[in-house]
């Protein structure tokens, strides 16, 4: 039974661009590239949301075997965001399969025997793209019957030749995961090889991947690899050539050549770097950014899930900790610990890209998104026609002290149960109670204010607790009014309701300011 092919072939302005990345329409058709819709590139990486997911889809297809074994997929409209220069930079434009382990890509149709055949040196790129333009430089005039100059070889991103390998048993005797060499790396020989590694140009400002590959020459060498650095020319402003595919197209391959025969042999073994730098190395997988106000924050990974935390903050020394404790045994000094905050702010400030940090509710591509605030980071997605719990969402919540969380919803509720719990009087009073939760779940305003009123033992205070609950509960569900505009705004910034009780009656200016919450207004303090 042959395996169902995805997508369509390949269009004509998909050969043109493969072209300018030095890429021709036989081995375009050799390595089975398929474009894809968008609704069939969401359903390849599981996303479920209003993005773009149209594009090119690559099958990962080891060699000796005849079926693929995951497809990743080249997005033709990715996110833009914008560095701390101003300039546009194109986020998750290459996306794989979620929960699934690393994969090296090889060109499909390669030989097997390359594998293992000493003889053959063997370059590490990042990329499917640039994969197949170094592919084609390894047979570029040589005869049919020649081995090629090397055996290309891709990651999927420049730290993706480690991964998790399996679970060990923690200090607390709970399963934690495991890292190391992926297995795809050990299914091929090393010993006594000569490998190029050829990062992007970027390997000269970017330090995360510098670090990659100061790690990953230190990994192939202790499998006996001869591990040699190919450099790129470094990034100039304005340029667009940034990894080896673009060069290609650029200079031609003989120039590129050139490259490999200038490759300066690669440290064996690296000097041991500082704590404060193996702090910052130990944050590969973290991804950090800054706010429009400029507050540097990390969305780190922690356990199963991720979790957003500004880097000052305790949450993220504790994390450091744990991170360094468990690699070397012994916690870090001190002094070193606040370098390597000092260093990751640095990277979030003038490296990484701006996002917002929200409370609670968000907006995203047309969707909704509530986060449960339970220590899984859980986030419900809501869609004009469905809903679904997410672990990782596109949006960025931030949680602050006092928030309490959500219980995880099920299918098939009613809202009308609720009516029992509250003393709301008539059928109109229902409707307006149910008009403000359903606008209290909305991430843009204007919105309206509920306005509780009743006799003496009425059960005003029970009923606004148990509406904030449904949306935000806290630890103080009510409070007493604020005394100044600064208190109000410290209250709003910190909680997506404000909920205040006991109001005999309401002051001109704070019946202004909350009119100016209400409808989106701005203060300064």
């Amino acid at each position: 039974m042959s395996e169902p092919t995805r997508g369509e072939p390949l269009s004509e302005a998909d050969f043109e661009a493969l072209e300018s990345s030095w890429i021709t329409r036989d081995l375009a058709e050799q390595a089975k590239l398929r474009r894809v819709s968008g609704t069939e590139g969401a359903e390849i990486v599981g996303r479920r949301d209003n993005g773009s997911y149209s594009g090119i889809a690559f099958a990962y297809v080891w060699p000796g075997e005849d079926h693929t074994r995951e497809y990743y997929l080249r997005r033709d409209r990715p996110e833009i965001r914008y560095d701390a220069d101003g300039n546009p930079k194109e986020q998750n434009k290459y996306l794989g399969p979620p929960g699934r382990g690393n994969l090296l890509y090889i060109t499909p149709g390669t030989r097997p025997e390359l594998l293992s055949d000493v003889r053959v040196p063997i370059t590490i790129t990042e990329g499917a793209k640039k994969t197949l333009a170094l592919d084609r430089l390894s047979r570029h005039d040589l005869g049919g019957g020649d081995l090629p100059r090397f055996l290309a070889v891709g990651l999927s991103g420049v730290w993706s030749f480690r991964g998790k390998i399996g679970k060990v048993p923690g200090p607390d005797g709970s399963a934690r995961d495991e890292k190391g060499l992926i297995a795809d790396l050990r299914r091929l020989t090393w010993s006594g090889r000569r490998v190029y590694i050829v990062f992007d140009a970027n390997v000269h400002t970017n330090s995360k991947v510098n670090a990659a590959r100061r790690h990953l020459t230190v990994e192939l060498t202790r499998l006996g690899a001869q591990v040699y650095w190919v450099n790129l020319p470094k990034p100039r402003q304005g340029t667009l050539i940034n990894g080896v595919d673009d060069l290609l197209a650029a200079w031609g391959p003989e120039r590129v050549m050139d490259l490999f025969h200038q490759s300066e042999s690669a440290p064996a073994n690296d000097p041991e770097p500082s704590q404060a730098q193996q702090l910052v190395e130990m944050c590969d997988e973290v991804e950090l950014f800054r706010t429009p106000g400029g507050e540097a924050y990390g969305y780190l990974p922690v356990a199963e899930h991720r979790e957003t935390w500004m880097l000052r903050s305790k949450g993220v020394s504790r994390w450091l900790l744990r991170q360094f404790q468990q690699s070397a045994g012994k916690p870090p000094k001190a002094q070193a610990l606040q370098e390597a905050i000092g260093m990751l702010e640095a990277k979030a400030q003038f490296e990484s890209p701006e996002i917002p940090v929200l409370v609670r509710v968000a907006e995203h591509g047309g969707l909704i998104y509530i986060d449960l605030c339970n220590s899984a980071w859980e986030v419900v997605e809501i869609s004009p026609s469905a809903w679904r719990i997410i672990p990782d969402p596109p949006v960025r919540f931030r949680r602050t002290k006092g928030m309490q969380s959500l219980p995880r919803p099920v299918q098939g509720g009613s809202i009308a149960p609720l009516r029992k719990f509250i003393n709301v009087g008539s059928d109109d009073n229902w409707m307006l109670c149910l008009a403000w939760l359903v606008a209290a779940i909305r991430p843009t305003g204007p919105y309206p204010i509920l306005v509780l009123q009743g006799e003496q033992g009425s059960a005003k205070s029970t009923m606004g607790k148990l509406l904030r609950r449904l949306v935000d509960p806290v630890v103080a569900p009510v409070r007493t009014p604020p005394r100044s505009d600064r208190d109000l705004l410290i209250a709003a910034v910190n909680s997506w309701v404000i909920a205040y009780d006991n109001l005999s009656g309401i002051q001109h200016w704070l019946s202004d300011a909350l009119c100016r919450l209400a409808t989106g207004g701005g203060f300064s303090t």
